[in-house]
């Protein structure tokens, strides 16, 4: 079902962090507007956008799979504690839930590409 909603629909029915519905309303374009003149938005767009940026949507998975510490350890080669301390302080871009941390290999490499020492030209 493809439905539409408005800013107070879309709060209500997704519950989102306040940044990230805000990220969401900057990134997501609205389709059209209601009678109050406020802007409406397209179910599918709103969980096509969740799913590329955190694969939230269920039954919907992108061709990404998440790492775990142990394999973001492997892939730094670095330790499993320091892996996971980059992960947690945020420096790595995770996912958490509940006790479980997560990442992707994309956030991985960006993380390593910010924090590479560039040669001088």
């Amino acid at each position: 079902m493809n439905r539409f909603f408005s800013h107070p629909e879309l709060a209500d029915t997704y519950r989102l962090p306040k940044h990230i519905h805000e990220q969401l309303l900057a990134e997501v374009a609205p389709v059209e507007k209601n009678d109050q003149d406020e802007p409406l938005f397209l179910e599918a767009h709103i969980d096509a956008w969740l799913a590329d940026q955190y694969a939230a949507v269920p039954g919907r998975r992108s061709g990404e799979e998440f790492l775990t510490i142990r394999q973001v350890a492997q892939l730094l080669r670095c330790s499993y504690t320091a892996a996971r301390d980059r992960m947690l302080d945020g420096r790595i871009r995770t996912v958490k839930d509940g006790r479980w941390l997560r990442t992707r290999r994309k956030w991985v490499e960006q993380y390593v590409a910010a924090k590479t020492i560039k040669p001088p030209d």
